[in-house]
């Protein structure tokens, strides 16, 4: 078993020994890992989860902000290869082997009763010693829910994403009428009328009701779900919930936001010399003038989204930063890919900067960022909000299209239509550098509506009694009454 803080000895012996399993993907993970944070200086924690997603998170020091907290981490050999995962739809594919990881873990776990274990995990992983009291895991392996059922453990579910989403998994069931996958190859939920509902219906693709449904007719032997969320955020969400047959019977706990810590303003180990230079670069840039651009890690965008998102950057005329993996250069405008030949040489006077990867939180909170063109995953989402910064929308697929709703909702954002992992339709680089620089107020000269709304929004989170970004809700409500039930 790996230690996040070998070097420290803490007493577990009055504690409760907490198992956490992330799905297998990075905007996964994270949330879950913050979660652990909050929950290890009260319990002794265990993350267990993919071995490929743990070397490459140790790899970009992902899980070494840990601040002595001693989490421990519990590697899987299931079979995955995180590297080669590319394509969105791959994701889904590796439920299948995520869920039975997990699964097989649970029947293996010895548990203080002393009831016992019903396999051999010799293959899988290293066996855990100490008998574990409670397990939380993501909601999308929620079927697992069902093992821990089984031997008398509490099963919490997290809820990486918007609370919103919770809605659309009560509406599957068996007998949820599906429609082909080819109609909808985003697979976008949306808002409807207060409730939520795949693009806009009842019906459901084959491959989403295959998913979830299993999951939903479970959810009555959880002992509650966890929300990456904030109650005063998704208000209307709270009340659906509660008018649902099965939903008014959950118990719900908002501990969001669980976001990464910002390496320029708590000094951890991801102050590395690109996030150093990163810094200089935006320092010597003007207030409200850089575009920042990323749409996500788990999504593939095409070879014309690419083009012209490039091209829209260059449009605004105004320096940018776009996050964008190596293998994907190759689709960006020539006049930007020739200004990229010389990457090593430091990032002084470059007029943007185009990387594989972004301490995003930090340019986010940097006064020189005025807009974020995102995909809106739920992170994204939240690390946007509370760094008050107005949003140009570009949904890839599933909750993306809710998160970005939400914000234009809230008036902070402007929504590209007809985005997604295959388009509608070509999204020309003209309209978007036309919305950025509507967002930004740059052609009016004043603070734009979506700036002061951003603002204005982020005031109301961070002047919360209990707010601390790099900390979230320890202190709120719903966190102190999980603790109690742990």
């Amino acid at each position: 078993m790996m230690s996040a803080n070998a070097g420290s000895a803490l007493d577990h012996s009055r504690r409760v020994h907490i198992v956490l399993a992330p799905y297998t993907a990075f905007g996964h993970l994270i949330p879950l890992f913050e979660l652990a944070k909050r929950l290890c200086p009260h319990h002794k924690c265990t993350i267990a989860l993919s071995e490929s997603l743990y070397l490459l998170a140790q790899a970009r020091g992902t899980l070494n902000q840990i601040d002595g907290n001693g989490i421990e981490f519990l590697p899987l050999k299931d079979g995955h290869n995180y590297t080669q995962l590319d394509q969105y739809w791959d994701f889904l594919e590796i439920h299948k082997l995520n869920s039975a990881a997990v699964s097989k873990l649970i029947d293996s776990l010895p548990t203080r009763d002393g009831k016992s274990r019903t396999v051999n995990v010799s293959e899988l992983t290293e066996a855990l010693l100490e008998p574990v009291d409670v397990i939380i895991t993501d909601i999308f392996i929620g079927e697992t829910v069902a093992h821990s059922h089984r031997r008398g453990i509490p099963h919490y579910l997290f809820q990486t994403a918007a609370a919103a989403c919770i809605p659309f998994y009560l509406l599957i069931n068996d007998d949820t009428p599906v429609y082909p996958d080819t109609e909808d190859p985003n697979g976008f939920l949306k808002y409807l009328d207060g409730n939520t509902a795949l693009d806009g219906r009842r019906e459901t693709p084959q491959e989403m009701k295959s998913h979830f449904a299993p999951i939903t007719k479970l959810f009555p032997l959880s002992a509650g779900i966890i929300v990456n969320s904030m109650r005063d955020l998704e208000e209307r969400v709270v009340k659906r919930i509660a008018q649902d047959p099965v939903g008014q019977h959950l118990s719900l706990f908002f501990v969001g936001p669980l976001l990464t810590p910002d390496p320029s303003r708590v000094g951890l180990s991801a102050e590395t010399e690109l996030s150093v230079d990163i810094e200089e670069w935006l320092d010597d840039k003007i207030e409200n003038s850089v575009v920042y651009a990323s749409l996500g890690t788990v999504g593939q965008p095409s070879a014309d989204t690419i083009m012209e998102i490039g091209r829209g950057l260059l449009l605004t005329q105004k320096p940018f930063i776009l996050s964008l993996k190596d293998s994907n250069i190759e689709h960006l405008p020539q006049s930007l890919q020739d200004q990229l030949s010389n990457r090593d040489s430091g990032f002084a006077d470059k007029p943007f900067l185009v990387l594989p990867w972004v301490p995003q939180r930090q340019v986010l909170n940097h006064s020189a960022c005025a807009v974020f063109v995102s995909h809106c995953g739920w992170n994204s989402t939240l690390e946007g909000l509370c760094s008050g910064v107005p949003f140009t929308c570009w949904p890839m697929f599933g909750d993306n299209m809710l998160d970005a709703q939400l914000l234009v909702r809230h008036g902070v954002a402007e929504m590209m239509e007809g985005t997604g992992l295959k388009p509608a339709r070509k999204v020309l680089g003209e309209e978007l550098a036309e919305t950025v620089r509507k967002v930004a107020g740059w052609d009016s000269g004043e603070i734009s509506k979506y700036k002061r709304a951003a603002k204005e929004f982020n005031k109301k989170i961070t002047e919360q009694p209990t707010f601390d970004p790099d900390r979230s809700q320890e202190q709120s409500d719903d966190f102190q009454r999980l603790l109690t039930l742990l």
